[in-house]
């Protein structure tokens, strides 16, 4: 007699763990068509990682999947999906996936200093990744092609405006301190205090905030 008391017990639980998990089904997001088959990005466990998958087959996972957008490269179509751990202190890696025309499906990550990618930039025939640069501090710039892949396509190097002197500088307009090395005069000043110490400076003013009124 106690038998069909459990039993409706565990419809009553399935019911309710169904009902707990439905704002989580909201957030899912939904299978993007590509190139015959869909991206997917599921999280198998509830608060563990995502997962981006091609038709099934596993392609990256981490705690933070999300789509980007689908551009056409010459005439390869290209999927980037951001990849990251979630945290702040570093944005997310850029996962580019392609298919070739005689060929399975493809991945490239790319990261730059083990903290994300740089935003990324498409023209007709590469996407150009673009690092922020700080005060003093020289960075490669990527680009990839589904033909000649991942590639560095020069270094870009912090520079300030031409022409800039000290009656330009003007606190009102800058959203945070280091935006003064933008200045030429205050770039050289800090330049010849700081020497090579510039970057690091430079970073712990970007984490101090804003500019004192």
């Amino acid at each position: 007699s106690d038998q069909p008391a459990a039993d409706q017990g565990a419809a009553d639980q399935g019911a309710s763990s169904t009902s707990d998990a439905a704002p989580a089904d909201t957030d899912k997001q939904a299978p993007i068509p590509f190139e015959g088959g869909q991206l997917t990005i599921t999280q198998p466990e509830q608060d563990g990682e995502k997962m981006l998958a091609y038709d099934g087959k596993q392609l990256a996972s981490n705690y933070d999947v999300s789509f980007d957008r689908i551009v056409k490269i010459g005439d390869v179509n290209v999927a980037l999906v951001d990849v990251g751990d979630g945290g702040n202190q570093c944005g997310p890696a850029k996962v580019i996936v392609w298919k070739p025309k005689d060929g399975g499906i493809r991945t490239t990550t790319v990261e730059q200093d083990e903290c994300g990618a740089p935003p990324a930039a498409v023209s007709d025939d590469a996407i150009y990744f673009v690092p922020f640069l700080l005060p003093g501090a020289t960075k490669p710039a990527l680009q990839w092609s589904p033909t000649e892949g991942l590639t560095t396509s020069g270094n870009l190097t912090y520079t300030p405006e031409p022409g800039t002197d000290w009656k330009d500088v003007d606190a009102s307009k800058y959203d945070n301190i280091i935006d003064a090395f933008h200045n030429e005069a205050v770039y050289k000043a800090a330049q010849a205090l700081l020497g090579d110490d510039m970057p690091d400076m430079a970073t712990s003013l970007l984490v101090g905030g804003g500019t004192e009124k």
